[in-house]
């Protein structure tokens, strides 16, 4: 096996990163850039066109998802359609705020790829922060360089093959949005799938302020698109919860409130805006 591709995710508006990116482009090798969604339009005009039923972030925050979130996702989906599309059969996605350890990294993934990687592998995570990779239970008898799946850290680095590819793609066209790398993390807690972390820490992340959190969710709940992004907060008719997202745009930021008592006027503005 080989690497047959190697895309950069970035966007038009990420200059700085785009010419970071330029500036180590003899260590990263044959590669292209992908620029992706990031404008407030084309975001509400995928949703639209894709008929997405809710937003959400399901792990502890539960609530809006940030724009940039949602641009991440479009743009690792269109992504992953273009490596589909292209039938690419071996592929590494990077964000465009990658360093390297080691300036052989390419050389290093594809001996792993020909010497420990399974010839029907699905995906293998080239960045990640968990420490169960020194954990027993998580080695592979005869593998150095892989363990099994343990932790998804984002989705800064990943080595996809088309198999894979059209994997994520059935998840990713489920009806629900969320953060993209949680989508991988459903691929990987799945027995039937062939999702592995690298041993070495041969993927970093330069010093810089992440760009998917950057918009401030109170402006975009009172915007001018306040209809248009409230309607995709419906629910679908088969979701087994019914699940109202309390939050509040009324409430003064130096108010000192509890919050059992935030929920409690939640409830009331909704229902009394809502005519209940």
């Amino acid at each position: 096996m080989k690497i047959d591709k190697i895309i950069v995710a970035t966007t038009l508006k990420s200059k700085n990163r785009n010419e970071y990116i330029n500036s180590i482009k003899d260590k990263i090798g044959d590669f292209s850039f992908f620029y992706g969604v990031d404008e407030r339009d084309k975001i509400y005009d995928f949703i639209n066109k894709n008929n997405k039923k809710i937003l959400f972030h399901p792990l502890r925050k539960c609530g809006i998802l940030y724009l940039g979130q949602i641009g991440c996702y479009i743009t690792h989906y269109l992504i992953l359609k273009k490596i589909y599309n292209e039938k690419i059969q071996n592929t590494i996605v990077l964000e465009n705020d990658i360093n390297f350890s080691k300036d052989d990294w390419e050389l290093y993934i594809e001996k792993i790829m020909n010497s420990e990687l399974p010839n029907d592998y699905d995906m293998l995570l080239l960045y990640s922060r968990s420490r169960n990779i020194n954990k027993r239970e998580y080695r592979i008898k005869g593998k150095k360089k892989i363990t099994k799946y343990n932790k998804t850290s984002g989705a800064v680095a990943y080595l996809i093959s088309l198999n894979g590819v059209k994997k994520m793609l059935h998840l990713l066209e489920s009806t629900y949005i969320k953060p993209f790398d949680l989508f991988i993390k459903d691929l990987g807690m799945n027995e039937n799938n062939k999702v592995f972390n690298l041993v070495t820490k041969l993927i970093g992340l330069i010093n810089v302020k992440s760009t998917i959190k950057s918009d401030d969710k109170n402006k975009l709940m009172i915007s001018n698109n306040n209809n248009n992004f409230f309607k995709f907060y419906k629910l679908a008719d088969n979701f087994k919860r019914r699940i109202i997202f309390v939050y509040m745009n009324n409430v003064d930021n130096t108010e000192r409130i509890s919050p059992f008592e935030i929920i409690a006027k939640s409830f009331i503005y909704y229902f009394e805006k809502k005519n209940y």
